[in-house]
């Protein structure tokens, strides 16, 4: 009984199909998917075929103007370098979060557009809950060149994420010696900040978040290099990444595998150049408080002896040193120069601090800077320094001076 059941039903549904009329739909038709082609012609007549060859011709230039159509073309990935720099699907969530805080910076200078770039949000306030603003930091180069401010000052504007907005922004500072840039934007709405970590790590594996015109994400993925340069325009801070740039890249993001934002990268040949997010956000603090940035002069360029080939370390741990820095370079006139200090010499400690590495002994100056600033106190800066031919060390105590090399706006106001 139950088997002929079965087949009555069966029976009804079949007859129910072959019932429907053209232009009317059944059940199964309904839940059956369709067609939006003619059927191909069976006539066999030359005149049939070519009218079903044009009627489909004519549907698929109505399909290629499909919004769904043109929106699922566009949904092509843009950047194979981006591809191939985030894999997982716990990389692809990290950096969607982190890149909420990347935004991509537009400079319009003499009527053209100059090198786009891309910029990291690093504070934000509410004056109201309608009236927000937000600092974005940038490479200095959006609004400078060989260390000069663009005159006029190029017209800014911050594209941010998501909303796909485009905000006019207003240069509060900007410092070439740091190769940082801050700009203000007002909006309406309140910013979602970036998780910020501590400096980056030699050794440690990054990726680097920027934005092209479009607006789009690009990402590359690499190390941090085990390299120092302390001869780039003084900027022994540097440090170096071994991969390229997306486009877009310089001012760019620079996080860890747990999304937290350790610099800013910077373009630079060969290897691109990263500055620690410490030393900007101290930039940033000190700016915010006194309206400028102080940093000691040493007039030397050194290099940290932990960085040193193996062989060299070796020879220099027989006279007892393993630790501290090489000078590269003495300024002339200097004071280091003046009190003896010379190319090949080792500073074992800096004010009685044991060596740090480069961008950790910047974070230092600056935070004698801030010292400075806070109570005008420019106490001596004490050097141990061990002449290499004889081992015999020294204590020298520098004068303070402090630098100044920023340019800035009366527009400040927090």
């Amino acid at each position: 009984m139950r088997r002929r059941r079965k087949q009555t039903a069966e029976g009804k549904g079949a007859s129910a199909l072959k019932k429907a009329k053209p232009g009317e739909s059944s059940t199964a038709q309904a839940g059956a998917p369709q067609s939006r082609y003619p059927p191909f012609s069976t006539s066999g007549k030359i005149n049939d075929l070519q009218k079903w060859n044009e009627e489909c011709h004519k549907i698929s230039d109505m399909l290629e103007k499909d919004p769904d159509r043109i929106r699922y073309a566009a949904m092509e990935p843009k950047d194979s370098g981006t591809t191939n720099s985030v894999q997982s699907p716990g990389d692809k969530m990290m950096i969607l979060r982190a890149a909420r805080g990347v935004v991509h910076v537009s400079i319009m200078h003499d009527g053209e557009r100059l090198p786009q770039c891309s910029g990291i949000i690093i504070r934000h306030w509410s004056e109201t809950p309608a009236c927000h603003h937000a600092i974005i930091v940038t490479c200095s180069e959006a609004v400078c060149i060989e260390g000069r401010k663009l005159d006029p000052l190029p017209k800014l504007s911050v594209g941010l994420s998501g909303k796909k907005t485009v905000l006019d922004a207003e240069l509060l500072y900007l410092s070439d010696h740091y190769d940082i840039a801050l700009l203000r934007i007002s909006l309406d709405f309140p910013l979602e900040l970036p998780s910020v970590g501590h400096g980056p790590e030699y050794g440690q594996e990054v990726f680097v978040l920027a934005r092209d015109d479009d607006m789009s994400l690009g990402v590359r993925h690499g190390n941090v290099k085990w390299l120092e340069e302390s001869n780039i325009l003084g900027r022994d801070f540097y440090m170096f990444l071994s991969c390229d740039l997306p486009v877009g890249g310089n001012g760019g993001m620079v996080i860890d595998h747990s999304g937290k934002v350790r610099g800013m990268v910077v373009s630079w040949d060969p290897h691109p150049a990263v500055i620690s997010i410490s030393t900007i956000v101290k930039c940033d603090d000190m700016f915010r408080q006194f309206n400028r940035v102080a940093r000691p002069i040493l007039g030397l360029n050194v290099r940290t002896i932990a960085m040193l080939d193996v062989q060299l370390q070796e020879d220099l741990s027989d006279i007892d040193i393993n630790s501290g820095y090489l000078i590269d370079k003495v300024q002339y006139d200097s004071d280091a120069e003046n009190h003896g200090i010379k190319l090949g010499h080792v500073i074992i400690s800096i004010n009685g601090r044991d060596a740090l590495t480069l961008p950790e002994l910047e974070d230092y100056l600056l935070s004698i800077g801030l010292d400075y600033l806070r109570d005008n106190s420019m106490n001596d800066i004490k050097l141990i320094v061990c002449e290499l031919r004889s081992g015999v060390r020294r204590e020298v105590a520098l004068p303070a001076r402090f630098s100044d090399a920023c340019q800035r706006l009366d527009a400040w106001a927090d």
